[in-house]
């Protein structure tokens, strides 16, 4: 009965923060985009407002039966292109965290990974590439990339299609993070000169041309 009338309430405070009938644009959401020319609309269900609500309030046990629900796309997004997991590493939620990672498709576990990255929190970025899910999905290492890249112009990640882990790493400078990724094999390849017109150079202009249309 609990669980009914906290699902009730969620959904009451999740609606009165849409503006619009479309359910597209909340305050916040207008306000990214005055500044930057960027908001994140996105149409979801009901369910899926307290999936990503219950994921964020970390309620282990309402997320662990949602996310065997058909009638939920447990890869959505919010207004603001923050998928379930980013939400359950804004708390640190390892549990919620582990759960997400045997759910999620691997486009947006990378994502998670590179938002540890950026944020340097290394017990995150360790459970994230220790995870059976993510070892497994890194195998097939040019198919996935390709499935990262489109998937991220769907929802528009905040990182560039053409960015890996250890490329993060190196920009922040954390050594740790840096062992951690080299001693699991990721690799830096040599980068092309400035005016290559190399047919992989070109693809990449293009797809980083149509990331920021």
């Amino acid at each position: 009965m609990w669980e009914i009338e906290l699902v009730s309430k969620q959904l009451d405070s999740l609606r009165s923060l849409i503006a619009g009938k479309n359910k597209k644009c909340t305050i916040v959401g207008q306000k990214l985009q005055s500044e930057s020319g960027l908001v994140f609309s996105t149409q979801l269900k009901d369910k899926e407002y307290v999936y990503l609500s219950a994921v964020e309030f970390g309620e282990f046990e309402m997320v662990q039966k949602m996310v065997t629900d058909s009638d939920i796309n447990v890869n959505c997004v919010d207004y603001m292109g923050r998928s379930a997991i980013l939400l359950a590493m804004k708390s640190d939620n390892m549990e919620m965290i582990e759960l997400l990672l045997d759910k999620l498709e691997y486009c947006l576990i990378e994502d998670a990974l590179l938002n540890a990255i950026s944020n340097e929190k290394i017990n995150l970025v360790k459970l994230i590439i220790d995870h059976p899910s993510f070892i497994k999905a890194e195998k097939p290492h040019q198919k996935q990339k390709l499935r990262l890249q489109n998937a991220k112009k769907s929802y528009r990640s905040q990182f560039s299609s053409d960015i890996t882990p250890i490329m993060l790493a190196a920009q922040t400078n954390n050594h740790e993070i840096i062992q951690l990724l080299l001693d699991r094999g990721h690799t830096l390849d040599m980068p092309h000169d400035i005016g290559c017109m190399c047919p992989h150079c070109e693809k990449l202009k293009n797809e980083v041309n149509y990331y920021y249309l």
